[in-house]
Protein backbone atom coordinates (compact mmCIF):
# COMPACT_ATOMS: atom_id res chain seq x y z
CA UNK A 1 0.00 0.00 0.00
CA UNK A 2 1.01 3.10 -0.94
CA UNK A 3 1.70 5.77 1.91
CA UNK A 4 0.78 9.16 2.77
CA UNK A 5 3.43 11.27 0.96
CA UNK A 6 3.09 9.25 -2.42
CA UNK A 7 -0.36 9.55 -2.40
CA UNK A 8 -0.45 13.18 -1.75
CA UNK A 9 0.57 14.56 -5.05
CA UNK A 10 -1.35 12.36 -7.45
CA UNK A 11 -4.35 11.87 -4.87
CA UNK A 12 -5.25 15.00 -3.83
CA UNK A 13 -8.02 17.26 -4.87
CA UNK A 14 -6.71 20.86 -6.30
CA UNK A 15 -8.95 23.89 -5.83
CA UNK A 16 -10.20 25.75 -8.28
CA UNK A 17 -9.95 29.17 -7.42
CA UNK A 18 -12.20 30.25 -10.38
CA UNK A 19 -15.09 28.63 -8.62
CA UNK A 20 -14.73 31.18 -5.85
CA UNK A 21 -13.24 34.40 -7.41
CA UNK A 22 -17.11 34.82 -9.07
CA UNK A 23 -18.00 35.48 -5.43
CA UNK A 24 -15.35 38.05 -4.09
CA UNK A 25 -16.95 41.31 -3.66
CA UNK A 26 -20.78 40.25 -4.85
CA UNK A 27 -23.44 40.54 -1.81
CA UNK A 28 -24.89 37.34 -1.21
CA UNK A 29 -27.93 37.71 1.19
CA UNK A 30 -28.72 35.30 3.72
CA UNK A 31 -30.67 35.21 6.58
CA UNK A 32 -32.98 37.68 7.06
CA UNK A 33 -35.77 38.01 9.81
CA UNK A 34 -39.13 39.01 8.53
CA UNK A 35 -40.30 41.44 11.94
CA UNK A 36 -38.82 43.52 14.29
CA UNK A 37 -37.57 42.42 17.65
CA UNK A 38 -39.45 42.35 20.92
CA UNK A 39 -38.32 42.45 24.37
CA UNK A 40 -38.17 38.84 24.76
CA UNK A 41 -36.09 38.45 21.77
CA UNK A 42 -33.09 39.80 23.89
CA UNK A 43 -33.93 38.54 27.78
CA UNK A 44 -33.99 34.62 25.81
CA UNK A 45 -30.66 36.28 24.12
CA UNK A 46 -29.32 36.98 27.64
CA UNK A 47 -30.81 33.98 29.24
CA UNK A 48 -29.33 31.46 26.91
CA UNK A 49 -26.27 33.37 27.39
CA UNK A 50 -25.43 33.51 30.62
CA UNK A 51 -25.22 37.24 31.07
CA UNK A 52 -26.91 38.81 34.27
CA UNK A 53 -27.03 42.29 32.80
CA UNK A 54 -30.19 43.43 34.29
CA UNK A 55 -29.83 46.18 31.96
CA UNK A 56 -31.19 43.31 29.09
CA UNK A 57 -34.08 41.73 30.81
CA UNK A 58 -35.49 43.44 33.84
CA UNK A 59 -37.76 46.18 33.04
CA UNK A 60 -37.65 47.98 36.15
CA UNK A 61 -34.08 48.23 36.04
CA UNK A 62 -33.79 49.13 32.87
CA UNK A 63 -36.76 52.07 32.80
CA UNK A 64 -34.15 53.45 35.77
CA UNK A 65 -31.42 53.63 33.54
CA UNK A 66 -30.21 56.17 30.60
CA UNK A 67 -31.89 54.20 28.21
CA UNK A 68 -34.96 54.06 30.27
CA UNK A 69 -36.07 50.90 28.94
CA UNK A 70 -34.61 47.35 27.91
CA UNK A 71 -31.73 47.66 25.18
CA UNK A 72 -30.19 44.43 23.44
CA UNK A 73 -26.89 43.49 24.88
CA UNK A 74 -24.00 44.26 22.27
CA UNK A 75 -23.68 40.57 21.86
CA UNK A 76 -27.13 40.24 20.34
CA UNK A 77 -27.41 40.19 16.37
CA UNK A 78 -27.08 37.00 14.33
CA UNK A 79 -23.86 37.41 15.46
CA UNK A 80 -22.96 33.75 14.33
CA UNK A 81 -23.18 34.31 10.65
CA UNK A 82 -20.27 33.76 9.28
CA UNK A 83 -18.08 32.10 6.70
CA UNK A 84 -20.36 29.28 6.32
CA UNK A 85 -21.50 30.37 3.01
CA UNK A 86 -18.23 28.31 1.27
CA UNK A 87 -19.97 25.26 1.29
CA UNK A 88 -21.95 26.38 -1.87
CA UNK A 89 -19.21 28.45 -2.98
CA UNK A 90 -17.39 24.73 -4.75
CA UNK A 91 -18.64 21.97 -6.36
CA UNK A 92 -16.23 20.16 -4.20
CA UNK A 93 -17.36 19.25 -0.94
CA UNK A 94 -15.34 21.08 1.72
CA UNK A 95 -14.77 21.33 4.99
CA UNK A 96 -13.51 24.07 6.96
CA UNK A 97 -13.08 25.69 10.63
CA UNK A 98 -13.55 29.37 11.84
CA UNK A 99 -10.04 31.14 12.59
CA UNK A 100 -11.13 34.52 13.71
CA UNK A 101 -13.56 37.22 13.77
CA UNK A 102 -12.94 41.28 14.21
CA UNK A 103 -16.26 43.24 14.90
CA UNK A 104 -16.45 47.20 14.94
CA UNK A 105 -19.61 48.58 16.71
CA UNK A 106 -21.09 52.10 14.91
CA UNK A 107 -22.81 52.79 18.17
CA UNK A 108 -27.03 52.36 17.20
CA UNK A 109 -28.28 50.34 20.33
CA UNK A 110 -30.98 47.82 19.36
CA UNK A 111 -34.27 48.31 20.78
CA UNK A 112 -38.28 46.84 20.49
CA UNK A 113 -39.39 47.36 17.49
CA UNK A 114 -36.16 47.40 15.50
CA UNK A 115 -35.82 45.45 12.56
CA UNK A 116 -32.55 43.58 11.75
CA UNK A 117 -31.01 43.63 8.08
CA UNK A 118 -27.40 41.35 7.18
CA UNK A 119 -25.46 42.01 4.51
CA UNK A 120 -22.83 39.48 3.17
CA UNK A 121 -20.03 39.69 1.60
CA UNK A 122 -16.66 37.71 -0.04
CA UNK A 123 -14.30 40.11 1.02
CA UNK A 124 -11.09 37.94 -0.83
CA UNK A 125 -10.32 34.46 -1.11
CA UNK A 126 -6.41 33.08 -0.69
CA UNK A 127 -5.20 29.78 -1.76
CA UNK A 128 -2.37 28.26 0.30
CA UNK A 129 -1.12 24.87 1.65
CA UNK A 130 -1.98 23.69 5.06
CA UNK A 131 -1.93 20.08 6.55
CA UNK A 132 -4.97 19.59 5.20
CA UNK A 133 -3.61 19.72 1.56
CA UNK A 134 -4.44 22.56 -1.01
CA UNK A 135 -6.32 24.95 1.36
CA UNK A 136 -7.95 28.67 0.85
CA UNK A 137 -8.20 31.53 3.43
CA UNK A 138 -11.42 32.94 2.75
CA UNK A 139 -12.39 36.57 4.20
CA UNK A 140 -16.36 37.33 5.08
CA UNK A 141 -17.63 40.87 5.91
CA UNK A 142 -21.00 40.70 7.31
CA UNK A 143 -22.93 44.17 7.69
CA UNK A 144 -25.85 44.12 10.89
CA UNK A 145 -28.16 46.85 10.39
CA UNK A 146 -31.18 48.45 11.25
CA UNK A 147 -33.48 50.62 9.91
CA UNK A 148 -31.23 53.48 11.70
CA UNK A 149 -28.24 52.92 10.49
CA UNK A 150 -25.35 50.31 10.80
CA UNK A 151 -25.15 48.11 14.17
CA UNK A 152 -22.05 45.96 13.39
CA UNK A 153 -19.38 45.64 11.08
CA UNK A 154 -17.89 41.96 10.78
CA UNK A 155 -15.44 40.18 9.51
CA UNK A 156 -14.63 36.56 9.38
CA UNK A 157 -11.83 34.33 8.52
CA UNK A 158 -12.43 30.83 7.76
CA UNK A 159 -10.04 28.53 5.99
CA UNK A 160 -11.44 25.66 3.63
CA UNK A 161 -10.35 22.21 2.46
CA UNK A 162 -11.41 19.54 0.39
CA UNK A 163 -13.13 17.14 2.33
CA UNK A 164 -12.23 14.46 0.83
CA UNK A 165 -8.24 15.16 1.06
CA UNK A 166 -8.86 14.87 4.59
CA UNK A 167 -8.98 11.27 4.34
CA UNK A 168 -6.34 10.75 2.20
CA UNK A 169 -3.61 12.87 4.57
CA UNK A 170 -5.57 10.81 7.51
CA UNK A 171 -6.78 14.11 8.55
CA UNK A 172 -10.39 12.58 7.80
CA UNK A 173 -11.49 13.28 11.54
CA UNK A 174 -11.03 16.38 13.53
CA UNK A 175 -7.96 16.91 15.70
CA UNK A 176 -7.36 18.52 18.62
CA UNK A 177 -4.30 20.83 19.72
CA UNK A 178 -3.06 18.71 22.84
CA UNK A 179 -4.74 15.89 24.70
CA UNK A 180 -8.05 16.21 25.92
CA UNK A 181 -8.29 14.95 29.26
CA UNK A 182 -11.63 13.27 30.72
CA UNK A 183 -14.61 15.31 31.40
CA UNK A 184 -13.89 17.21 34.73
CA UNK A 185 -15.93 15.65 38.01
CA UNK A 186 -17.14 18.89 40.05
CA UNK A 187 -17.58 17.80 43.89
CA UNK A 188 -20.75 19.54 45.65
CA UNK A 189 -18.53 21.73 47.27
CA UNK A 190 -16.49 23.39 44.18
CA UNK A 191 -19.81 24.16 42.23
CA UNK A 192 -20.44 26.25 45.70
CA UNK A 193 -17.13 27.81 44.94
CA UNK A 194 -17.84 28.91 41.32
CA UNK A 195 -21.23 30.00 42.41
CA UNK A 196 -19.56 32.32 44.62
CA UNK A 197 -17.24 33.46 42.39
CA UNK A 198 -19.65 33.86 39.92
CA UNK A 199 -21.89 35.51 42.14
CA UNK A 200 -18.92 38.19 42.99
CA UNK A 201 -18.23 39.22 39.33
CA UNK A 202 -21.92 39.66 38.52
CA UNK A 203 -22.54 42.20 41.62
CA UNK A 204 -19.67 44.15 39.85
CA UNK A 205 -21.71 45.71 36.89
CA UNK A 206 -24.85 45.55 38.90
CA UNK A 207 -25.19 49.44 38.62
CA UNK A 208 -26.35 52.44 37.10
CA UNK A 209 -23.10 54.72 37.26
CA UNK A 210 -19.88 56.35 35.09
CA UNK A 211 -17.00 54.81 34.71
CA UNK A 212 -14.96 57.02 34.23
CA UNK A 213 -11.52 57.24 32.09
CA UNK A 214 -9.63 58.89 34.72
CA UNK A 215 -10.11 55.67 36.91
CA UNK A 216 -8.35 53.39 34.62
CA UNK A 217 -4.63 53.08 34.72
CA UNK A 218 -2.49 50.36 32.20
CA UNK A 219 -1.90 47.79 34.08
CA UNK A 220 -5.61 47.58 35.45
CA UNK A 221 -6.97 43.98 35.44
CA UNK A 222 -11.05 43.74 35.26
CA UNK A 223 -13.07 41.13 37.26
CA UNK A 224 -12.69 37.83 36.32
CA UNK A 225 -15.59 36.22 34.94
CA UNK A 226 -16.82 33.01 34.92
CA UNK A 227 -18.45 30.42 32.60
CA UNK A 228 -20.18 27.08 32.98
CA UNK A 229 -19.47 24.59 34.01
CA UNK A 230 -20.49 23.40 30.28
CA UNK A 231 -23.03 20.51 29.29
CA UNK A 232 -24.14 19.74 25.64
CA UNK A 233 -27.41 21.29 26.54
CA UNK A 234 -25.71 24.73 27.53
CA UNK A 235 -24.15 24.81 24.40
CA UNK A 236 -27.92 23.99 22.62
CA UNK A 237 -29.11 26.64 24.62
CA UNK A 238 -25.70 29.29 23.36
CA UNK A 239 -26.83 27.91 19.59
CA UNK A 240 -30.25 28.10 19.99
CA UNK A 241 -30.38 31.50 21.53
CA UNK A 242 -30.33 33.59 17.85
CA UNK A 243 -33.89 34.99 17.02
CA UNK A 244 -32.61 33.55 13.18
CA UNK A 245 -32.88 29.93 15.01
CA UNK A 246 -36.25 30.58 15.96
CA UNK A 247 -38.77 28.77 13.29
CA UNK A 248 -40.35 30.58 10.73
CA UNK A 249 -39.02 34.46 12.23
CA UNK A 250 -36.36 34.27 9.14
CA UNK A 251 -36.19 33.51 5.48
CA UNK A 252 -33.55 33.95 2.99
CA UNK A 253 -34.46 36.35 0.07
CA UNK A 254 -32.33 36.36 -3.03
CA UNK A 255 -30.34 33.14 -2.13
CA UNK A 256 -27.80 31.96 -4.93
CA UNK A 257 -28.78 28.78 -5.96
CA UNK A 258 -27.28 25.81 -3.61
CA UNK A 259 -25.74 22.86 -5.34
CA UNK A 260 -27.49 19.61 -4.39
CA UNK A 261 -25.30 17.71 -2.68
CA UNK A 262 -24.38 21.03 -0.14
CA UNK A 263 -27.79 22.24 -0.25
CA UNK A 264 -28.60 20.90 3.00
CA UNK A 265 -25.84 23.07 4.45
CA UNK A 266 -23.58 20.59 5.47
CA UNK A 267 -26.20 18.99 8.10
CA UNK A 268 -26.63 15.55 6.20
CA UNK A 269 -30.53 15.79 5.76
CA UNK A 270 -32.82 16.31 3.35
CA UNK A 271 -34.27 19.61 2.65
CA UNK A 272 -37.96 18.87 2.61
CA UNK A 273 -40.67 21.31 2.73
CA UNK A 274 -41.84 19.99 6.11
CA UNK A 275 -38.47 21.22 7.51
CA UNK A 276 -38.08 24.81 9.23
CA UNK A 277 -35.45 26.80 7.78
CA UNK A 278 -32.90 26.26 10.84
CA UNK A 279 -33.54 22.69 12.35
CA UNK A 280 -30.57 22.24 14.72
CA UNK A 281 -32.71 19.91 16.87
CA UNK A 282 -32.69 16.98 13.97
CA UNK A 283 -29.31 17.06 13.63
CA UNK A 284 -27.00 14.02 14.81
CA UNK A 285 -24.27 14.19 12.52
CA UNK A 286 -20.45 14.99 13.22
CA UNK A 287 -21.40 18.65 11.55
CA UNK A 288 -23.15 21.20 13.88
CA UNK A 289 -24.43 18.36 16.09
CA UNK A 290 -21.25 17.59 17.71
CA UNK A 291 -21.33 20.86 19.73
CA UNK A 292 -24.20 19.33 21.76
CA UNK A 293 -24.49 15.61 21.46
CA UNK A 294 -21.28 13.55 22.36
CA UNK A 295 -22.36 10.59 20.26
CA UNK A 296 -21.70 12.62 17.35
CA UNK A 297 -18.53 14.78 18.55
CA UNK A 298 -16.95 10.88 18.90
CA UNK A 299 -18.21 10.06 15.68
CA UNK A 300 -16.42 13.13 14.30
CA UNK A 301 -13.10 12.16 16.07
CA UNK A 302 -13.92 14.26 19.26
CA UNK A 303 -14.01 13.38 23.22
CA UNK A 304 -17.57 15.23 23.60
CA UNK A 305 -19.46 18.25 22.78
CA UNK A 306 -17.81 21.56 22.81
CA UNK A 307 -18.75 25.08 22.35
CA UNK A 308 -19.48 26.66 18.94
CA UNK A 309 -17.15 29.58 18.48
CA UNK A 310 -20.17 32.16 18.50
CA UNK A 311 -20.46 31.20 22.28
CA UNK A 312 -16.62 32.35 23.01
CA UNK A 313 -17.85 35.52 20.93
CA UNK A 314 -21.01 36.29 22.77
CA UNK A 315 -19.01 35.84 26.30
CA UNK A 316 -16.17 38.12 25.34
CA UNK A 317 -18.25 40.95 24.00
CA UNK A 318 -20.57 40.84 26.79
CA UNK A 319 -17.81 40.60 29.70
CA UNK A 320 -16.24 43.99 28.10
CA UNK A 321 -19.76 45.68 27.48
CA UNK A 322 -20.66 44.93 30.63
CA UNK A 323 -17.75 46.25 32.50
CA UNK A 324 -18.24 49.38 30.56
CA UNK A 325 -21.17 49.92 31.74
CA UNK A 326 -24.18 51.72 30.48
CA UNK A 327 -22.22 55.15 30.00
CA UNK A 328 -19.47 52.93 28.07
CA UNK A 329 -19.55 51.48 24.74
CA UNK A 330 -17.01 48.79 23.46
CA UNK A 331 -15.84 50.17 20.09
CA UNK A 332 -13.78 47.33 18.40
CA UNK A 333 -13.15 43.75 19.45
CA UNK A 334 -10.78 40.92 17.97
CA UNK A 335 -10.96 37.24 18.89
CA UNK A 336 -8.83 34.23 17.55
CA UNK A 337 -10.08 30.95 18.30
CA UNK A 338 -6.97 28.55 19.96
CA UNK A 339 -8.33 25.26 20.78
CA UNK A 340 -11.85 24.33 22.16
CA UNK A 341 -14.08 24.74 25.05
CA UNK A 342 -15.62 21.20 25.85
CA UNK A 343 -18.49 20.08 28.14
CA UNK A 344 -17.33 19.66 31.73
CA UNK A 345 -15.01 22.34 31.27
CA UNK A 346 -15.30 26.01 33.22
CA UNK A 347 -14.32 28.98 31.34
CA UNK A 348 -12.50 31.92 32.62
CA UNK A 349 -11.99 35.41 30.83
CA UNK A 350 -8.63 37.08 32.00
CA UNK A 351 -8.71 40.97 30.71
CA UNK A 352 -5.67 43.84 31.34
CA UNK A 353 -5.54 47.42 30.28
CA UNK A 354 -2.81 47.46 27.57
CA UNK A 355 -3.11 50.97 26.44
CA UNK A 356 -4.95 54.41 27.19
CA UNK A 357 -5.45 57.20 24.44
CA UNK A 358 -7.81 59.72 23.38
CA UNK A 359 -11.26 58.89 21.71
CA UNK A 360 -13.99 60.54 20.82
CA UNK A 361 -15.34 64.40 22.24
CA UNK A 362 -15.97 63.50 25.63
CA UNK A 363 -14.14 59.61 26.00
CA UNK A 364 -11.17 58.35 26.13
CA UNK A 365 -10.27 55.01 24.85
CA UNK A 366 -9.29 52.05 26.54
CA UNK A 367 -7.48 49.14 25.32
CA UNK A 368 -7.33 45.66 26.64
CA UNK A 369 -6.11 42.32 25.67
CA UNK A 370 -7.74 38.84 27.13
CA UNK A 371 -7.94 35.53 27.11
CA UNK A 372 -10.42 32.40 27.66
CA UNK A 373 -9.03 29.59 29.85
CA UNK A 374 -10.44 26.97 31.19
CA UNK A 375 -9.79 25.22 34.58
CA UNK A 376 -6.53 24.14 34.10
CA UNK A 377 -5.40 27.57 32.56
CA UNK A 378 -5.57 26.36 28.62
CA UNK A 379 -5.76 29.50 26.20
CA UNK A 380 -9.08 28.62 24.44
CA UNK A 381 -8.98 32.16 22.51
CA UNK A 382 -7.66 35.32 22.84
CA UNK A 383 -7.99 38.97 21.57
CA UNK A 384 -8.10 42.76 22.25
CA UNK A 385 -10.96 45.31 22.30
CA UNK A 386 -11.40 49.35 22.57
CA UNK A 387 -13.68 50.52 24.85
CA UNK A 388 -15.04 54.10 25.23
CA UNK A 389 -15.04 55.67 28.56
CA UNK A 390 -16.38 59.20 29.68
CA UNK A 391 -14.64 62.00 30.68
CA UNK A 392 -16.76 63.16 33.49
Amino acid sequence: MSGTKEREGSDLIQIDMKEFEPWVGVPHGGVQMKVPFVNQDFQRWVTHTDNYNPLHFDESWAAASRFEQIVAPQSFTGIRAAGDDFIFMSKTLMAGFHVSDEFFFYGPRIYAEDQLFIDRVLSSARPTNTRYGPSVFLNFGITFATQRGIVIKKRSTVMAHPKENGLILGKGKLETAAPVPPEPEWTDAQIDELREAKLAYVRTFRNHGKRLFSSVKVGDKLPRAIFGPHTGLTFLYTDACCAEDVWGLTHVPDQPPLLPRNSNFGYDIPDLPEMPLNRPRFVMNDGRGRHVYDKAAIRGGLPRSFAIGSAMTIWATDHLANWAGEWGFLRHLTIRFNSSIWSGDVTYIDTEVTELSPGPAGHGTVHLAYHLVNQDGLRQCSGTGKIELPLE
